[in-house]
């Protein structure tokens, strides 16, 4: 079929493009639609994928690809692919105009909620034979139902979805994170549209020191802005910046930030240890079940192994130590001169002189009952209750997005 659009120059067929839609505009109708589609292919096997395009995930077992173009524009276009997995849930999507990688969507899934991670790319350079993605925002997603009468409407039940998003400030950048947390109402009428909680924050990294501004929520939730764990709650403490800033947030607490304590977490696990603390190195490290389960988690393992660097730091400053960590303590910090932290540093002293140096488990009396561990627990459990007890917990507790 001819079309004038072969034959005009581009810009011209496309002013006249918008042309005719200004003036259908004016007279009241319908503009016409500048897209349309010109290839679509649903459940593709991967393996008959094009990888001069892209090489697809490796948990890929089929795709759907499709490809749009312009009326106004014959040489414009756009592609969308998506792969999914052997269960057909979705799990990578591409973007590309005019033969170029765009944009890219990752979709995982969690324990009851997912996450989805934007990235945008980044064109080769003069010296680079590829580009490389840069993420822009993360997103978890968390859908709720509730299955009780009270909450069901001809035979469904009610459902809500809480949502936390992160968006990188400049993209690829995790120096400053925009943070907004939104939870939707109740579907089904049970609850009105004026009922969607949001809040939300930037958080920007300067040196160690997580610095959290611009707070705003919605006209139904009230935040306490003088909360001491309120960075903490935004970052969320299973994630490595929130590890850190809670961390980091205990330490100096205890006076301890002369003595530069390194935090880490690893994704593996030793047995069932969530954490440690080498008093050789003065290093406080996180096991893999520090991300999973609930909220109080984190919270307790934090204060706990700030407590041994804590004691080891008082073995230090009584005269007791013998690795770097405790010299150093006694170097920057000084000799203890108050009578009732002296007494306290030599039971730390005593305690780790009997300190078993295998079978640390609950099960085994002489690491359960070792004055060292009864503090440390102590602390925890007193840092478990300061951030449970405050008014934020009620909405930050909607957003513990669980991993197992």
């Amino acid at each position: 079929m001819f079309s004038i659009s072969s034959i005009l120059p581009q810009n011209i067929n496309a002013f006249g493009f918008r042309t005719v839609n200004k003036v259908r505009q004016a007279c009241g109708v319908k503009c016409l639609k500048d897209y349309k589609l010109s290839i679509r292919k649903d459940n593709v096997r991967v393996i008959n994928f094009d990888t001069d395009i892209y090489k697809p995930p490796k948990e890929a077992v089929s795709y759907n690809y499709v490809k749009v173009g312009k009326k106004s524009d014959s040489s414009f276009s756009r592609e969308i692919i998506s792969f999914f997995d052997k269960n057909k849930t979705l799990i990578h999507r591409y973007f590309r105009e005019n033969g170029v990688n765009i944009k890219r969507k990752v979709y995982s899934k969690g324990f009851d909620s997912r996450e989805i991670t934007t990235s945008v790319y980044i064109p080769s350079q003069k010296f680079f034979q590829y580009g490389w993605w840069k993420d822009c925002s993360k997103e978890f997603q968390q859908v709720n139902e509730y299955r009780h009468s009270a909450l069901s409407k001809d035979g469904k039940f009610a459902k809500d979805m809480r949502t936390k998003r992160i968006d990188y400030e400049p993209c690829g950048d995790n120096e400053v994170q925009k943070i907004t947390f939104t939870k939707y109402p109740l579907t089904l009428g049970f609850q009105d549209v004026s009922q969607k909680e949001v809040v939300s924050g930037r958080i920007k990294k300067a040196g160690d020191e997580f610095v959290l501004s611009d707070i705003k929520s919605s006209d139904n939730i009230t935040i306490d802005t003088k909360d001491e764990f309120l960075t903490v709650r935004f970052l969320d403490p299973h994630s490595d910046d929130g590890a850190e800033a809670l961390t980091k947030y205990f330490l100096k607490q205890k006076g301890l930030e002369k003595l530069d304590v390194t935090v880490g977490c690893v994704n593996y696990s030793i047995g069932t240890k969530v954490g440690d603390f080498d008093h050789y190195s003065g290093h406080i490290t996180f096991y893999q079940p520090y991300k999973k389960g609930f909220w109080f988690i984190p919270i307790n393992t934090s204060a706990h192994e700030v407590e041994h660097a804590y004691q080891f730091a008082q073995i230090g400053r009584v005269g007791k130590g013998n690795t770097s960590y405790e010299t150093k303590a006694l170097q920057q910090l000084g000799e203890l001169t108050n009578s009732d932290e002296i007494n306290e540093a030599i039971e730390y002293a005593i305690a780790q002189d009997v300190y078993p140096r295998e079978n640390i488990v609950a099960g085994n009396p002489l690491y359960w009952n070792n004055y060292l561990e009864i503090k440390a627990r102590e602390a925890g459990e007193k840092a478990v209750d300061l951030y449970k007890n405050n008014s934020n917990s009620k909405f930050f507790d909607k957003f513990n997005f669980i991993e197992f």
